[in-house]
């Protein structure tokens, strides 16, 4: 075999090997929320975000708005965070001691809403958080100021990340 093409075959098992083994991306936290806004009537909002701990985030939005007869739109954007936006959220997820939570609790939003909101944190060793917290619930079942802020930390590093 000449070398040519021992280097050739070398080569194409290398990238073969590259292409096959998935990326490793640590996931930091994912958010899926599925509200009904109640404004101007109902409008709907499905949003998944997921941000990888290297600050990559991808988030997707569907909405519908019946008044408008506008039908679903739907959005999907990928972008890096800056150091400094990912700092944020990572001081929130601090404060929020969002590996002690165990839900149990309502998100009182910023606009009269309803709905659900699931969050998973991923920590070290393999440690997970998984909060499914119904929205727009009584106040008197609010979750404490802390976990509150955390999601409106996640609300504005979303916007500021991705324009959604």
């Amino acid at each position: 075999m000449r070398l040519s093409t021992l280097v050739l075959l070398v080569s194409l098992a290398l990238m073969t090997a590259s292409a096959a083994s998935p990326q490793s991306v640590k996931p930091l936290l994912q958010l899926r929320t599925s509200v009904t806004y109640h404004v101007h009537g109902s409008q709907y909002a499905d949003h998944y975000l997921f941000v990888a701990a290297d600050g990559t985030t991808t988030g997707q939005l569907v909405t519908g708005d019946p008044v408008s007869e506008a039908g679903w739109l739907s959005s999907s954007k990928t972008a890096r965070a800056s150091v400094a936006q990912l700092k944020a959220l990572q001081d929130a997820l601090g404060r929020a001691r969002i590996g002690l939570q165990t839900g149990g609790c309502s998100i009182i939003p910023r606009f009269s809403s309803t709905g659900i909101a699931e969050l998973t944190w991923y920590g070290r060793f393999y440690r997970k958080t998984a909060l499914a917290l119904p929205v727009g619930g009584p106040v008197e079942d609010a979750c404490p100021p802390e976990l509150q802020a955390l999601f409106q930390a996640i609300d504005d590093f979303s916007a500021a990340v991705l324009g959604q």
